[in-house]
């Protein structure tokens, strides 16, 4: 379900995590290193989707010039270097049930056409060696998560790789810019128009009112 929105809740949870899994840690450091990474400037190869594409996707307000604001603000965009996001990056665009059998992970598309967030999600972390496990299920992911320990993170401290949780829990994408802001993920929405896709979702990178769910510390 790509189109949920919510309200965010804070806290965290604690816990002891299953053998191979991600250790829980302190975000704290992190956002002084995010902060340091503006002094990086943005290249052109970090754009995984078509210049077609994402010219439309910016025209269309689905994906913010990151550029002009940077320009305006006189400060570069920070990059992100986490492999489950540029993984889906890499297919920008893509119906994501064109991606069983492509994308890393054990990616299933086992909500056919239209219900791959979960899925989607955990394959590209299990890929990137964040997560050990292939679930289809929102819900499920989020027990597992808590059987885990994995803590939930505020907003501001949510780096690239993180995932976030509607407060519905009907949908969920990863974080692909520190602060939350941003998401990629399956998406019921369509890639170069941005309107709505009840039946068919797809690999988008779209931006995130962070009160609108929780954010899941991921990331090492």
């Amino acid at each position: 379900m790509g189109m949920d929105a919510g309200a965010k809740t804070g806290g965290n949870l604690g816990g002891t995590r299953g053998p191979g899994a991600h250790q829980g840690s302190s975000k704290a450091g992190r956002k002084t290193e995010a902060s340091r990474g503006l002094d990086s400037p943005l290249k052109a190869d970090q754009v995984k989707v078509s210049a077609e594409v994402h010219k439309a996707q910016q025209m269309a307000g689905t994906l913010p010039s990151f550029s002009a604001l940077a320009a305006n603000l006189g400060v570069d965009r920070p990059e992100a270097k986490n492999g489950a996001v540029e993984s889906l990056r890499g297919h920008l665009g893509t119906p994501t049930a064109d991606l069983k059998g492509i994308l890393p992970g054990g990616f299933s598309a086992a909500g056919g056409k239209t219900n791959n967030c979960a899925d989607t999600v955990t394959s590209a972390l299990k890929a990137n060696g964040q997560f050990d496990k292939n679930i289809v299920n929102v819900k499920e992911m989020e027990r597992e998560f808590k059987r885990e320990g994995i803590k939930q993170i505020p907003a501001d401290q949510a780096m690239p790789g993180d995932v976030w949780i509607s407060e519905s829990r009907k949908h969920t994408e990863l974080v692909s810019e520190a602060g939350g802001g941003m998401t990629i993920g399956s998406n019921n929405q369509d890639p170069i128009t941005g309107e709505p896709t009840p039946g068919k979702q797809f690999i988008t990178e779209r931006p995130k009112d962070v009160d609108a769910g929780v954010y899941y510390d991921l990331t090492p």
